[in-house]
């Protein structure tokens, strides 16, 4: 059933007003707009998941009626266009978060080769590395011994199916990827957890 077309005025009324008026203006926008659509299209188009899109939409949702009903809309644009701001500018902030856990990931596994081909390193590249491999051997340190060898073949360019054999995963290259993917949230909290660290890496 098509649902009749509500304005700007009605919208922020109804999400301002009683529990019943905020279900039914929430109703229209799940089901009387395009917003979700339009959401899930700019996700998808920059480098992103159904799933991303989904969350991206509640992360928004939950500011957009907190700024509405704090008042914080200042009616410069359509509500629509205020809304997709907000979702474009989440989802812009997780790609610039991904990219940084990127860098610090590849930072990481570039120390630990580093580390393995110490001997063959002279002083002037040892010296210029020290600072931050030893930030980065410190983080890698507190995930513990196997993530540090995961680490370190990945670093090497070993294949998965490998990785699973060397450091004893039963389920081949699939569990490997698993445990990597572990060993790289434990690595990514320990960055967080210690903001003075990230300075050096």
């Amino acid at each position: 059933m098509k649902h009749p077309e509500w304005t700007d005025p009605e919208l922020i009324h109804a999400l301002k007003g009683t529990e019943t008026m905020r279900d039914r203006g929430w109703r229209y926008i799940l089901h009387g707009t395009d917003w979700r659509t339009s959401v899930l299209k700019f996700v998808l188009k920059n480098n992103g998941s159904p799933d991303d899109a989904a969350e991206v939409f509640q992360n928004t949702a939950f500011s957009f009626d907190k700024n509405i009903r704090l008042g914080e809309f200042k009616k410069n644009s359509s509500l629509k266009t205020y809304f997709l701001g907000i979702a474009k500018n989440k989802w812009l902030r997780v790609l610039r978060d991904r990219a940084r856990h990127q860098r610090h990931e590849e930072n990481i596994a570039q120390a630990l080769e580093r580390e393995i081909k110490v001997g063959d390193r002279n002083k002037e590249d040892e010296f210029e590395a020290k600072d931050q491999d030893a930030y980065l051997l410190k983080i890698v340190a507190h995930v513990g011994e196997r993530c540090k060898k995961i680490m370190q073949m990945f670093a090497q360019d070993f294949d998965m199916e490998e990785i699973a054999r060397e450091v004893g995963l039963t389920g081949g290259a699939d569990a490997a990827k698993r445990e990597k993917y572990r060993c790289r949230q434990r690595i990514l909290r320990q960055i967080a957890d210690n903001p003075e660290w990230k300075n050096h890496i």
